[in-house]
Order: C-alpha cells, then structure tokens, then sequence
C-alpha cells in the first residue's frame, strides 16, 4: 500500500521557495490544536504539548489504518501560529506571547472518532497536556509565505523579506504569524532547518 503523503497533495503549501515569497490560497482543513503561552524550547509546557498532539496524531493514524481500507497516509509536520496579546496596553506596548500549535489531519477525522480517541490515549498514556487538545476546522484562505533555512532565532531576515513583499505587492497583513517546521529539530543540525513562514493577506 503507497502512504499519502498531504504534502504533496498541497504542494504550494507545504513547499516553498527560500528567494521568491509566493501567495497560496489555503483552504479550510481538520486540525488538532493546543494553544498557550511561550517562546518555545525553554518551556515545559511548549515541549508536552508537543508530545501529546503527536501521540494522539499516531493514535488517529492507526486507528483509520485498521478502519479505512486502502487508506494510509503520512503524519503531517508541526505547525504554529503566534501572536501577542496585549490587553488595555497602547500600541506597541509588550504583551503576553501566546501560540497555537497544531498539526492538520485527513478528512476522516471526526468530532467523535477524535473523542473516542482521546479515551484511548488517556487510558494507555495519557500525556500531560493531553486534556488541552482541541479539534477544529481551519481556514486561513490568501497568505504569503517564504521559505526559511537556519536557525529559529535568524528568521529575522526572511520575514522582513515576506512583509516587504506583501507591501509591493499592494496587500495588507491579517491575522497570525504562521510557521510551518519541515525539519525536526531534534534530527538535524541548526544550520539546515526548514521552516515555512506564512502570513496571511487581504
């Protein structure tokens, strides 16, 4: 049986081109979702997320395996957005950093078969952050994205890039700051990390 790899079947949004910022239309797909307070790596709760939307994902993953005949596909990477909030604060006062991450499923993803597994899980493993995951559908329609290549902490220099880009060419900045990890960064070196940046535009 060949494994469907969602990447290739959305392949103007799961690649990208590290010297020209590309506009994609996104369509509305399943995620699973835990959203919360960080920068990242030096967090807990950033890391546990991780490990329990990736334990139900593989969960998901073996139960449509056994369910769905002639079906197999692929665990699609990690993803986030990030934004600031910054309540009863002026305009470019700092504020509490928040993020989404989430990881987009295939269609046969239900409201229940998520619950359902969930039980599973919590009676087998049950994660830390387990009880945090949410399933919703996601749509974030005309974005502008870019590849970027190095280190989470030099993306900098690519996103200028992107919003310059998205000024030029006449549109306007909505919604949150998207990234897309290609790369594990448990797996490679810093030097070859591939993130997609995304930004969404009207």
């Amino acid at each position: 049986m060949t494994a469907r790899d969602r990447r290739k079947e959305f392949n103007r949004l799961y690649r990208s081109s590290e010297e020209t910022v590309e506009l994609v239309d996104v369509p509305a797909m399943n995620f699973l979702f835990i959203e919360g307070p960080g920068e990242g790596d030096p967090y807990q709760d950033f890391r546990d997320s991780i490990e329990a939307l990736y334990t139900v994902t593989y969960a998901l993953k073996i139960v449509i395996g056994k369910s769905v005949m002639g079906f197999e596909y692929s665990v699609m990477p990690l993803e986030s957005l990030r934004w600031t909030e910054n309540p009863g604060s002026p305009p470019g006062a700092g504020g509490t950093k928040r993020w989404r991450l989430m990881i987009v499923q295939p269609e046969y993803v239900t409201e229940d078969l998520f619950s359902e597994v969930i039980k599973r899980v919590r009676m087998k493993i049950s994660p830390r952050k387990i009880s945090q995951i949410r399933f919703e559908r996601f749509s974030e329609g005309l974005s502008a994205q870019i590849m970027h290549v190095g280190p989470y902490s030099e993306e900098t220099d690519s996103l200028n890039r992107l919003h310059q880009a998205i000024r030029e060419k006449g549109y306007h900045m909505r919604g949150r700051h998207h990234e897309i990890y290609l790369s594990d960064p448990g797996k490679v070196l810093p030097s070859p990390l591939h993130t997609i940046l995304r930004q969404p535009v009207e």
